[in-house]
């Protein structure tokens, strides 16, 4: 249960738009503690104590609980259940009432009629209060869903006419039209039923194919300096921390802060920090310097449930692909501040090319490589956002399908890129598709291109793969996010692009990584 003065949402994140967004805020806020303390009271000394609650996004009276083995359970909010208890209280006094005149009339008139009238008048009354209560709570449920849909879209509309169960019909949002380096192919498919919390209906089918949508050719104008070898760019991970920032995360901060200041002066010019996963969202950013960034497994769950069932809560549409991930750009998650403009997220694959500095960025989500257990970080969290998609089989198959985008994505740039430096960055050792890539190269270029694999997951810093080039396969996941007491190596990793169209790695000097142990979480 959150402390009185503890905010319920994310730093950075603004629930509300609009002129009376705050106050509406705090209401919120105001009865979301109402309902968490009431259901503690009640959860105290039963075998709910060890699990946590949510509110459930389709029935703003019920709560989701999720215990420590991820396994979920509704219930109803305890002033709900007095609420009922009052209601049959009520309708039991009243029979009492009428069963009691009907004796009193019965004794003084001994008319059979009269009791055959009563009999009927109470019957039919019974069923008018009974058709009310019902016709009440169906009001109730309707506006309390509607709340929760305005809340969490404020800028849609939602049909009057539709029964409140009933959402299924598509809603259509304002998006910019954006160049599609593949094609796009959508086979709708039936959603599959699980055990468990039901979802709220989907508003499109989940997808069985995933295209990969968005602008490559610098969009965010990165400057570059005339010589090559006077640009480079930065490589992190694991950065982010729940509750952070961190000590350790200060630490690593402050080292990269002093680097790129002795870059400056030695006439240098930073292109851009590229983060292979484990994010911060965008709370901590430096604005004035673009951050190409892809999800790490710890960037799901229960903060960003909707990002791999974007069909069930979408924020925008493209043509009838919805999106719906907090991390990604203005475009796909209108909610974003404008001030996190470059932290530059478009899709969930995506490519970025800097024709002016030779260099280009293939960004891929592997999270489907994975065991399915790591995604979001525990049980409890997975099983929330498996839960709220509808069930792990929907989850995992979006995954599946962003990761077969991502193979198609590889070709295609193999085939189509020019740039001679390319960084290659997803969340998993072991997971960069070097082969693939260098395999489907055309002839004349093999031989030609200087290929980086950049990823986290492990908190270290190390060149894990070395070739005739230098430093092939970096692990750089030591960003300062986690895992405590010490991150083992802390740091980042820093390339350097050289005037005849490669590149050096620096991942292990004393420039950019800190000493064994010296990063406390």
């Amino acid at each position: 249960m959150p402390a009185d003065n503890e905010p319920l949402w994310p730093a950075g994140v603004v629930p509300l738009v609009g002129a009376d967004g705050e106050e509406d805020r705090e209401h919120l806020e105001a009865w979301c503690r109402r309902f968490a303390e009431e259901c503690e009271a009640s959860a105290a000394g039963s075998d709910l104590e060890d699990s946590e609650a949510f509110l459930h996004p389709t029935h703003s009276n019920r709560l989701l609980v999720i215990n420590s083995e991820g396994e979920a359970k509704i219930l109803r909010s305890c002033a709900d259940q007095w609420r009922a208890k009052a209601i049959g209280a009520g309708v039991g006094t009243m029979t009492v009432v009428v069963l009691v005149a009907w004796l009193l009339l019965r004794g003084s008139t001994g008319g059979s009629d009269i009791l055959t009238f009563n009999e009927v008048s109470h019957g039919s009354h019974e069923q008018e209060m009974q058709g009310r209560i019902q016709a009440s709570e169906a009001m109730k449920q309707r506006e309390s869903w509607e709340s929760i849909y305005r809340y969490m879209h404020p800028t849609r509309t939602v049909d009057s006419t539709n029964n409140a169960s009933d959402w299924s019909t598509p809603l259509t949002t304002a998006t910019t039209p954006t160049t599609t380096p593949t094609t796009p192919t959508t086979t709708p498919t039936t959603p599959t039923t699980t055990k468990g919390p039901t979802a709220r209906p989907s508003v499109t089918p989940p997808v069985a194919s995933y295209a990969n949508n968005y602008v490559s050719n610098n969009p965010l104008r990165i400057p570059v300096y005339p010589q090559r070898s006077q640009n480079y760019f930065i490589i992190i991970g694991d950065w982010g921390k729940a509750g952070g920032p961190g000590t350790c995360q200060f630490a690593v901060a402050g080292k990269l802060k002093s680097f790129v200041e002795n870059q400056k002066k030695a006439g240098k010019n930073l292109l851009f920090i590229a983060s292979v996963g484990d994010n911060f969202y965008w709370t901590g950013v430096t604005p004035e310097i673009p951050w190409l960034a892809i999800y790490g497994n710890h960037d799901f769950g229960e903060h960003d449930p909707y990002a791999f069932c974007p069909h069930v809560f979408p924020n925008t549409f493209v043509g009838s692909q919805a999106y719906s991930g907090s991390q990604l750009n203005k475009e796909r998650n209108p909610k974003r501040p404008d001030s996190t403009r470059s932290f530059w997220m478009p899709d969930y694959n995506y490519h970025y090319e800097i024709p002016e500095a030779n260099v280009e960025v293939i960004a891929l989500d592997t999270n489907a490589k994975i065991d399915p257990n790591q995604i979001a970080g525990n049980a409890k969290a997975r099983g929330l956002a498996d839960a709220l998609c509808g069930g792990r089989d929907v989850s995992q198959n979006f995954l599946e399908a962003l990761a077969k985008a991502g193979e198609a994505l590889v070709l295609e740039r193999a085939k189509l890129s020019t740039a001679t430096t390319i960084l290659m960055i997803q969340h998993y050792p072991g997971w960069c598709p070097r082969a693939l890539f260098e395999n489907a190269l055309p002839p004349e270029r093999r031989g030609k291109v200087r290929l980086i694999c950049a990823y986290g997951h492990v908190h270290d810093q190390k060149c894990v793969v070395k070739g005739p080039q230098g430093c092939m396969d970096v692990l750089s996941g030591g960003g300062g996010g986690c895992c405590g007491p010490k991150v083992n190596l802390a740091g980042f990793t820093a390339v350097h692009l050289d005037d005849a169209g490669g590149a050096w790695v620096d991942v292990e000097s004393p420039a950019v990584r800190m000493e064994k142990d010296t990063c406390s979480w």
